[in-house]
């Protein structure tokens, strides 16, 4: 609520503030394929050792693409988009432009 950013803003006396543009986050902010494969890799060796050299060495870029696709598929269909957010272009501003901010976005 912006009326409690406002009434802390004051409470703190703070002469600038600092704002930024939110970005959303997504599943497939977090998703790396090569992660996964790498993974499957290593537990695999350190369950078979040597045998299991080369495993996954067949797994091709549109492999990557296309897994990426099935696994996307199922978290955006199954489970909750992250509810954070990350911020960007953030900026100094003076209390006074951040009010004068607040007070035209609110009319």
């Amino acid at each position: 609520d912006i009326s409690q950013i406002l009434d802390e803003i004051k409470a703190e006396g703070l002469e600038v503030v600092y704002v930024g543009e939110s970005v959303a986050k997504q599943h497939s902010d977090f998703l790396s394929i090569p992660s996964i494969v790498a993974d499957m890799q290593e537990q695999a060796s350190e369950q078979v050792g040597d045998f299991a050299d080369g495993y996954l060495n067949d797994f091709t870029q549109e492999h990557s693409g296309a897994f990426k696709q099935v696994i996307l598929d199922y978290f955006n269909t199954n489970i909750t988009q992250p509810a954070f957010y990350s911020v960007k272009s953030v900026r100094e501003v003076s209390v006074e432009e951040f009010y004068e901010t607040c007070n035209k976005e609110q009319q």
